[in-house]
């Protein structure tokens, strides 16, 4: 996959994530230029809290998804408002979005830059936004 391919798939997905969060009636400003460790910033409409979205978009039949030290970090730091949102994308078609939420998500080791993921197995253990 070329990396003008990748941004594409990034691309799509935050658009499918971007609509979940709309359809559940949440405010979800796009943030991903401000690396915060994640890319969306969704306010719940019926808790008033903040929701910090990574979107992964990946082509399907993709078997990693990677998570940078930045993005751990937040997740460590916030762990009940972090949802890990995954897009598979099919021919430039996203599949239904799967949200990840309190993965035991552990510190990384201090060297590394990035850690991958199983996205099958992530996958199972998602579920539809909500």
């Amino acid at each position: 996959m070329t990396c003008v391919d990748r941004r594409i798939t990034e691309q799509i997905a935050m658009r499918a994530i971007m609509e979940a969060e709309i359809v559940l009636g949440n405010h979800p400003p796009d943030v991903s230029s401000q690396n915060v460790g994640y890319d969306i910033e969704s306010r719940d409409r019926q808790t008033g809290r903040l929701r910090f979205i990574e979107v992964k978009g990946r082509r399907a039949g993709a078997e990693t998804v990677t998570l940078t030290y930045n993005e751990l970090y937040r997740a460590l730091n916030s762990p009940e408002g972090f949802i890990l949102a995954l897009v598979e994308v099919d021919n430039a078609n996203a599949q239904p979005p799967r949200y990840v939420r309190n993965y035991p998500f552990r510190e990384p080791d201090p060297l590394a830059s990035s850690v991958n993921f199983n996205l099958r197995e992530l996958l199972s253990m998602s579920e539809e936004p909500k």
